[in-house]
């Protein structure tokens, strides 16, 4: 129940980030994972969580959340 799609960076632009838009059906969730990138998410529609090691940050339209690099995280779709 994912979609992404690599806005910025899939074509080797000289950027310092890459750009990606996913789209998590209701009840569906991303991988769990961590890596070395910062993310910083905004929810543009719908709502759901952030799971992350200090538990749910809540997410509705236009709600920005940061995870910094290392740390283990997981979208969720209310």
């Amino acid at each position: 129940g994912v979609s992404r799609t690599e806005l910025v960076g899939r074509n080797g632009e000289a950027t310092a980030f890459e750009l990606r838009y996913f789209e998590i059906e209701a009840g569906g969730w991303t991988s769990h994972e961590r890596h070395a990138h910062t993310h910083v998410v905004i929810a543009v529609r719908g709502r759901g969580e952030l799971r992350g090691p200090d538990g749910d940050v809540r997410l509705a339209p236009f709600d920005i959340a940061y995870v910094p690099p290392w740390m283990p995280h997981q979208l969720r779709a209310s």
